[in-house]
């Protein structure tokens, strides 16, 4: 089925949920690098976070059998799905007494291989809708990206595709939840922050006609489900705490605060467990937190890092079983841990090999200065030149030509991360800083 839908493109590319070699922090780069980029260059910024109300438990299975045929599913297979979906039966126990059972018409089975592609394929027309905004969705967690010159455009691109939405959602049966937030960019804090409402399909002020049109009734007063969209000035997507003035500050001060409950448990281990142990606890509890997203907050400046390198290091110094004031980062090299700027570097450098098809990248059999190079995007502002799009190439130019010729994955990463021990935490911090 996958293969199927693969080779169809039937999913949109902005879908990243429950697909191969696709993953959250995917997500997150793409929605954090459009509105990097559109800061740059002067843009006021929006997104709304759409929270759907049980979204896997809401699906209407005559509108996913439609979906389904739609989509190419017919004959045997679709006569299969429609025998999967349909007189499904749920009971309730309480106690000894169990309730007479009654027949599924909603939702996907919980917990199966088959629910998040039903799933998908379920909410795939919302990507065919005529937005204004730009959409980033892993599953049903959805951040919609806007950017105008004015605040006041702004402001009617996202009312013209909440109206859009509202029609799409009473369609397909599903419920917007008041945990929906909206958050702005690059705005005045001194600005009055517009207000934004979400009318429920069934409010009778704002009544969608069977035509799908609105139509407004004054007299009559909104549904109890209509609720206004809060203004955020941070908000925690797909694990990762974004900002309004995207620096990272939450996102860091949280991690820190994190890693030092996990830094107290691992002291208190390291009094009982081997060496060997403690690096695997480290690798699952504490490099695992601190590498999740890291490609988006890990260009934030040195004075938000270098509390995380801190617990960091101690953390090491209690691994070796060394003085608390040793010096560090020959330790980090004898087990093979990166840094956390360290590690921010082998991961930019991990995706721009993905990202850029590194494996099928022709090589020139002439030798010439910086042939290997690649084109760095232009920028304006720090806080843009510090993210992946141009720390990636930037990194990329700045390595020796041996690594860049490098095709398969494993050997590249290795030596990268050869290289990049080459630098002290003090070195690392400068590596960039000159424009290349």
């Amino acid at each position: 089925m996958l293969l199927f839908l693969s080779k169809t493109g039937l999913l949109s590319p902005k879908q990243f949920g429950f697909r191969q070699k696709i993953s959250t922090e995917d997500a997150l780069l793409d929605f954090c690098s459009f509105i990097q980029k559109s800061l740059d260059n002067k843009f006021i910024c929006g997104s709304p976070f759409v929270d759907i109300t049980k979204a896997f438990d809401m699906v209407d299975h005559a509108i996913l059998l439609n979906k389904l045929y739609s989509a190419g599913f017919r004959g045997t297979i679709f006569e299969w799905f429609a025998s999967y979906l349909k007189n499904r039966t749920q009971r309730v126990r309480i106690g000894n007494t169990l309730s007479s059972p009654l027949i599924i018409k909603f939702g996907v089975p919980q917990g199966s291989v088959l629910g998040p592609v039903l799933f998908l394929i379920y909410i795939n027309s919302i990507f065919s809708l005529d937005l204004k905004g730009r959409v980033t969705a892993f599953a049903d967690d959805l951040g919609i990206s806007y950017s105008q010159k004015t605040t006041f455009d702004l402001v009617c691109d996202i009312n013209c595709d909440i109206a859009l939405l509202r029609k799409w959602f009473a369609k397909h049966k599903l419920i917007i939840s008041s945990e929906t937030k909206l958050m702005f960019y690059n705005r005045n804090e001194q600005n009055c922050d517009p207000e934004f409402f979400y009318h429920d399909p069934c409010c009778q002020r704002f009544k969608i006609s069977s035509n799908g049109n609105f139509k407004y009734y004054c007299d009559i007063a909104c549904n109890a489900n209509c609720f206004m969209i809060e203004i955020v000035r941070q908000f925690k997507y797909l694990g990762v705490i974004v900002d309004s003035k995207l620096n990272w500050q939450e996102q860091t001060l949280s991690l820190k605060s994190y890693l030092r409950s996990v830094s107290r448990k691992f002291f208190n281990l390291s009094k009982i467990c081997t060496p060997a142990v403690l690096k695997m606890f480290y690798f699952g509890l504490f490099q695992s937190k601190l590498s999740y997203g890291l490609s988006c907050w890990g260009g934030s400046y040195q004075n938000k890092i270098k509390p995380i390198l801190s617990v960091q290091k101690s953390v090491i110094r209690r691994l070796c079983n060394v003085h608390r004031l040793a010096h560090s980062f020959e330790l980090f090299k004898l087990h093979k841990i990166l840094p956390v700027r360290h590690l921010y570097y082998f991961k930019d450098l991990k995706l721009f090999f993905f990202k850029n098809n590194l494996l099928n990248r022709p090589l020139n059999n002439y030798n010439l200065r910086r042939v290997l190079d690649v084109t760095v995007p232009i920028f304006r502002t720090t806080s843009f030149r510090n993210s992946y799009p141009i720390v990636s190439c930037r990194l990329f130019n700045k390595l020796p030509s041996s690594i860049k010729i490098i095709r398969n994955l494993n050997p590249f990463l290795n030596k990268v991360k050869s290289w990049l021990f080459s630098f002290n935490h003090d070195e690392i911090e400068i590596l960039l800083q000159v424009i290349a």
